[in-house]
């Protein structure tokens, strides 16, 4: 299994040859009445639609909704772990400059497009999996591997674990469960020393058995049992939360029954 986690993954990206690969126009939905909960699909450029900024600023907001006038009306926050975040158009005291993949963002606004889709000049899906000299690694047919992906949960510090909002971090959909089975084996959690399918970290107390997803009018759970919706899709946000500090989420890059 390759593994990578996020932060890793974008330095990756800046300082090496992924750049050179094709550039692609990304894209998720927002519902432009009310709010909306959001994640990329896809690695951000900047300047990306119309985008005015340094393109040192990787993912910068002003890129990602360079075709939106973004000055007034509109709200993209960023949960911190005990309150919002707001990015503000250009603004010198804004609290984050860059959307990353694997953070889910609450987003409304007035100047949001009516046909409710937000596209975005990106790198192709998926974070390509690199060796020691920064190279791509490739399968047996000479296409490049994708990495799986750690969604950093750190909890609020006080060994209780807490909310986070992860964002998906693929443009396409990720089965909950392996073929056959309903414990949820494909999401993992970690904690650094032991790594454990959805099921089997909920019986071990680390987390709750659904995330939450906003439908504009509540929340769908999402998960391995009962009723919940047993697929992560693109461009959506989620509630996770967990019981106990300093865990990471593991989502695949391959999809059930392509991994080599």
């Amino acid at each position: 299994m390759k593994t990578l986690g996020l932060v890793l993954a974008m330095v990756a990206l800046v300082g090496g040859s992924c750049f050179g690969a094709t550039t692609v126009m990304a894209s998720f939905n927002v519902n432009p009445s009310i709010y909306s909960l959001i994640a990329l699909p896809c690695v951000p450029l900047d300047p990306a639609v119309g985008g005015t900024q340094s393109t040192s600023k990787l993912g910068d907001p002003s890129g990602v909704f360079g075709t939106i006038n973004t000055s007034t009306n509109f709200v993209l926050q960023r949960w911190n772990g005990g309150g919002y975040d707001s990015w503000t158009d250009h603004a010198s005291t804004t609290p984050f400059t860059s959307m990353l993949l694997g953070t889910g963002y609450w987003l409304t606004g007035t100047a949001l497009p009516s046909s409710g889709v937000i596209s975005y000049a990106a790198l192709p899906d998926g974070v390509p999996s690199i060796d020691s000299n920064g190279n791509a690694i490739e399968d047996s047919k000479g296409n490049p591997q994708m990495t799986d992906m750690y969604i950093s949960l750190p909890g609020q510090g006080q060994g209780t674990g807490g909310w986070t909002i992860i964002g998906h971090p693929f443009d396409h959909s990720t089965a909950i469960d392996s073929s056959g089975e309903t414990a949820g084996s494909r999401i993992q959690f970690t904690n650094g020393q032991e790594t454990l399918g959805w099921k089997a970290a909920v019986s071990a107390g680390w987390v709750a058995s659904a995330i939450l997803a906003w439908n504009g009018g509540g929340y769908t759970a999402y998960g391995y049992n009962g009723s919940n919706t047993r697929t992560l899709a693109p461009g959506l946000g989620y509630w996770v939360q967990t019981k106990v500090d300093n865990l990471a989420m593991i989502i695949p890059a391959m999809e059930d029954g392509t991994e080599p």
